[in-house]
């Protein structure tokens, strides 16, 4: 039942907040059951509007003006009827109960919003993986560092790797101390995080990243985590 709470975009937040802080949680607005619940015009100019339950179901809205409410549904209604254990056999998604989270907007660069994952080994932190570019032209790109940020030679083959390296955030130590605590006593647990300013905010709780099945390059890598 804890692994159930953890994976909702939610009822995570709760979890979030009674171990390291409500600080490090992103603001939420609303809360829907439906799209159709939703009222536009009552929401800020800028927002993100995602689903509780599932992996690529994000909307981000810069500018009402220029928001497809129609495109948006198509893409929320299609995800909504997802469920991760059906697909992919992730248990902790089986009894959760699907609905729209509406967050505030955060941006940290040109490109967005930075996401560093830190991969956790029953506590402990062991490889921190950054993805840029996720909503723009350039497409989604990855790289794995280690916890003393040394970039390693390593790649998923859907995404490559990014062109520059990134500099090692002044956050690292809190980011890792962070995740180590969200992920005491867990077996593996990946803690997502955003830096807006100076601050840190928990993105998402991921128990099996790409459902368990995404491959490395090279295939050695796969093994050594694994270990």
């Amino acid at each position: 039942p804890e692994y159930t709470a953890m994976v909702d975009k939610n009822e995570m937040k709760k979890y979030v907040s009674a171990k390291i802080g409500e600080q490090y949680i992103v603001p939420t607005i609303e809360i829907f059951n439906c799209f159709d619940e939703i009222n536009i015009e009552k929401l800020p100019e800028q927002f993100v509007l995602k689903c509780t339950h599932d992996s690529g179901g994000v909307v981000v809205c810069k500018s009402k003006k220029d928001f497809d409410i129609n495109q948006a549904k198509s893409l929320i209604e299609e995800k909504v009827t997802i469920n991760y254990f059906w697909s992919a056999r992730e248990w902790p998604y089986k009894n959760v109960n699907p609905r729209l989270i509406v967050e505030k907007y955060l941006e940290s660069s040109d490109s967005g919003l930075d996401d560093y994952k830190v991969h956790c080994f029953n506590g402990k932190a062991k490889i921190v993986l950054v993805c840029k570019n996720r909503f723009t032209n350039i497409g989604l790109t990855e790289d794995f560092y280690t916890t003393d940020w040394v970039r390693l030679d390593v790649s998923r083959p859907n995404h490559p790797n990014s062109n520059e390296a990134t500099p090692k955030p002044s956050q690292l130590k809190e980011m890792i101390l962070l995740a180590e605590k969200l992920s005491e006593s867990i077996p593996f647990l990946r803690v997502d995080f955003y830096i807006v300013g100076n601050r840190l905010y928990v993105g998402e709780l991921t128990f099996s990243p790409a459902s368990g099945f995404e491959k490395f390059v090279p295939d050695d890598f796969d093994l050594r985590m694994g270990k």
